[in-house]
C-alpha cells in the first residue's frame, strides 16, 4: 500500500448532499491527474435488494425500509457486525492497485469510520449536514439507527454545512482537500 493512497468518507444523513461531495472530490483529483473511486458501504445492501426485489436500481423507487431492514438482519439478526466494514477494507485491497483513493459516500455508523481509521494511514471523515436532509423520508425511516447511529459521534475530521450554493459547497470542500 502507497502512503499516498487517500481514502475520504462521505458521512451523514440520507438527502444530506454526500453523494454531491462525493463527486466535488472526485472531480478535484481528475484534474490533478489522480483516479479516486466512489464507492460505499450500502453497495452489497443494494445488490441484495437487486436480487431478492428485483430492484432496477432506480433511486426513485429505492426500497429504503427494505434496505434499512437487510442491514439490521445482517447486522444483528445473523451475527455479522462488520460485514460492510470487513467488505470494504477487501475492496480498498483491491483498489489499492488501480486507483490513487477512495471515496466512501454513505457512511452511517461509527465503527465504519474507526475501522478504516486504524487499518489506514490517509483518512478523511467529513460529516455533511443539511437543511434540507430526510425530507422525502417517513417518520419511521428518519428513526432508523442508520439515520441515527452518528448523532453522538463527535470524531470527525471536518464538518460541512450543505445549505449554501453548489460552488460554495465546493469551495469548502476543496479547503478541505488542501489542508
Amino acid at each position: 500500500m502507497g502512503n499516498d493512497f487517500k481514502i475520504y468518507l462521505i458521512c451523514g444523513k440520507a438527502h444530506s448532499g454526500k453523494s454531491t461531495i462525493a463527486q466535488i472530490i472526485k472531480n478535484y483529483f481528475l484534474e490533478k491527474n489522480k483516479k479516486f473511486i466512489i464507492t460505499e458501504y450500502s453497495k452489497y445492501l443494494k445488490l441484495y435488494a437487486h436480487e431478492i426485489l428485483d430492484w432496477n436500481y432506480d433511486e426513485k423507487l429505492k426500497p429504503r425500509a427494505f434496505l434499512q431492514d437487510l442491514g439490521i438482519v445482517i447486522r444483528e439478526n445473523i451475527s455479522l457486525d462488520n460485514f460492510f466494514v470487513n467488505r470494504i477494507m477487501e475492496d480498498i485491497k483491491v483498489y489499492q492497485k488501480f486507483c490513487s483513493g477512495v471515496i466512501i459516500s454513505d457512511v452511517r455508523f461509527p465503527e465504519e469510520i474507526e475501522a478504516l481509521k486504524k487499518n489506514y494511514p490517509f483518512v478523511c471523515s467529513i460529516l455533511v449536514q443539511s437543511e434540507n436532509e430526510q425530507s422525502t423520508l417517513n417518520e419511521k425511516e428518519k428513526k432508523h439507527i442508520s439515520e441515527q447511529a452518528l448523532n453522538n459521534y463527535h470524531s470527525f475530521d471536518y464538518r460541512v454545512k450543505n445549505d449554501d450554493s453548489i460552488s460554495k459547497l465546493k469551495e469548502k470542500i476543496i479547503k478541505i482537500i488542501k489542508e
